[in-house]
């Protein structure tokens, strides 16, 4: 047994994938998290933003890997300052828009 942590919301749906390797979760904070079920690590988040906007997260290698023209707006690292000593959220727009492919 094991509980996964990183939904901001209450959690309204599950499906494990038929080869039972990962767990699809979707939640009312707007996103679905794929899990890996033997580590327990949260593998991708989907968010649907503001206006229909979407994008696909890859947290494990901190990068975007798909977003819709618009979801820069959006977006945001989250880093933590050392100075502050808390959690920040840099805006991704900081680095300029998201190409579109």
């Amino acid at each position: 047994m094991r509980t996964l942590r990183e939904h901001r919301g209450l959690v309204n749906a599950c499906a494990i994938t038929p080869d039972g390797r990962y767990v699809v979760s979707g939640s009312y904070d707007s996103t679905l998290k794929v899990w890996d079920l033997q580590s327990g690590v949260c593998q991708s988040t989907l968010i649907d933003g503001p206006d229909g906007e979407t994008a696909a997260l890859d947290y494990l290698n901190n990068r975007i890997v798909s977003a819709s023209s618009e979801a820069w707006r959006f977006l945001g690292w989250r880093y933590f300052d050392r100075i502050a000593g808390r959690l920040r959220i840099l805006p991704v727009e900081h680095a300029g828009m998201l190409s579109v492919m």
